[in-house]
């Protein structure tokens, strides 16, 4: 694996140019179901420490996770997006911002995490799973009509 630099995402940090490559990865990814351009710049503006990004060593963003601790439970988080450009898969670079996340949020008392994945993204759930999540339950219509999502949890304590 090449060298990383991981970075914590903050306002000051992110770049029209960052802004761009977010933008790039998630429509790569996720197409049109992804998050718009603006979002990356809310997110770093609202996310406390729970919007990481990979860089390679010329600095272009390879990959990113955006966290979220529970409002409604603060010992609990989501894991709301996590992209990794397809040059760089099987790395070990969504590996390295899921532990980063995790250690992140365990020292904010999280005790576990959540994440949502589409039934047919076997290489999503191999990497969560490999990470320790474990499969719950599958929730019907999540995003609306047959967008079925797999809820996966992890246990930080």
């Amino acid at each position: 694996m090449n060298e990383l630099l991981i970075d914590i995402v903050t306002p000051e940090s992110l770049s029209a140019d960052d802004i761009e490559r977010l933008n790039e990865l998630e429509s790569q990814i996720f197409g049109t179901g992804g998050y718009p351009r603006y979002f990356f710049r809310q997110a770093a503006e609202i996310f406390d420490g729970t919007f990481l990004v990979a860089r390679n060593t010329k600095g272009k963003i390879v990959a990113y996770v955006l966290g979220a601790v529970s409002q409604h439970s603060l010992d609990e988080a989501w894991i709301l997006s996590m992209c990794v450009d397809q040059p760089e898969r099987k790395k070990g670079i969504g590996s390295i911002l899921l532990q980063t996340l995790c250690k992140i949020l365990k020292e904010k008392h999280v005790e576990q995490v959540f994440v949502t994945v589409e039934p047919g993204n076997e290489a999503a759930q191999h990497l969560y799973e490999k990470d320790g999540f474990v499969m719950t339950t599958i929730r019907e219509n999540y995003h609306g009509a047959t967008y079925h999502r797999y809820l996966m949890k992890k246990k930080l304590v």
